[in-house]
């Protein structure tokens, strides 16, 4: 079964498809559909008259706060168990070493909990001040670089690469037409009919371990898909408005 996804990105019309066989899909097989919505766009930036900076090697930002949804979390879980057993020792320890780091900072200053977008960014200077680099990234390079988080393969940048080493220099986001990742913690707290919610990477092992039954869910795969598409849909949708002049959207 399929169902189509139509937007506009980089003065390009899109036509992609979401595919899934028949069989009842849990959490974690909508991932590797998130992983390739956002390498499409990701490929699209680069096509564009986009100065892409980001690309394999490059651990600029491999010290931010990365946040997981609940399918990553639960298939991050997995994909580290399928590292050589040496890997996965180092892996695991260096998460058990930043949730250590987490937990003993914790709780961060208060935040303005009305100005969730002045929240987000107090809470990543936070986690920027605890001074940790990504549990992932073994010699400069990710240890799951084809497995990865899909925040990590939406998050472009457009400027000169050598200007990447520079921590006081802020690069320029590429605005993408809608998030998969935002998209999949909507569509997991559509199914599971909870809030959306974001796990801190680091917290990965220790978030798991109260909810590894969640992996075990499936639901049918024309729902998953129909729901996944509505999602992209709306933030498309969301995007384009929040474009619009306030004089013009009123």
């Amino acid at each position: 079964m399929a169902v189509e996804l139509n937007f506009s990105a980089f003065d390009r019309q899109c036509n992609w498809t979401l595919c899934a066989d028949d069989a009842p899909m849990k959490l974690t097989d909508v991932v590797p559909a998130g992983w390739a919505l956002a390498d499409g766009l990701a490929e699209l930036a680069r096509e564009s008259d986009e100065q892409v900076s980001c690309q394999k090697g490059c651990s600029a930002c491999c010290s931010y706060l990365a946040s997981l949804s609940v399918p990553e979390t639960l298939r991050l879980i997995d994909d580290i168990q399928s590292l050589p057993p040496d890997k996965q020792e180092d892996v695991r320890r260096r998460f058990g070493a930043n949730a250590d780091g987490v937990i003993a900072a914790w709780p961060p200053e208060q935040f303005d909990a009305a100005d969730q977008s002045r929240t987000f960014e107090s809470f990543g200077q936070w986690y920027s001040r605890l001074d940790m680099t990504c549990a992932l990234l073994d010699d400069d390079a990710c240890s799951l670089y084809d497995m990865r988080p899909i925040v990590c393969r939406e998050h472009l940048v457009s400027f000169d690469r050598r200007r990447c080493d520079d921590a006081r220099v802020a690069g320029e986001s590429i605005s993408m037409p809608f998030s998969p990742a935002v998209a999949i913690s909507a569509l997991a707290a559509d199914l599971e009919n909870t809030e959306i919610e974001a796990v801190m990477m680091p917290l990965t092992y220790v978030w798991a371990a109260d909810n590894s039954q969640r992996a075990d869910r499936s639901f049918p795969a024309e729902l998953v898909l129909d729901r996944f598409a509505q999602v992209i849909h709306s933030q498309c949708i969301e995007n384009i408005i929040a474009t619009v002049p306030t004089a013009l959207a009123g």
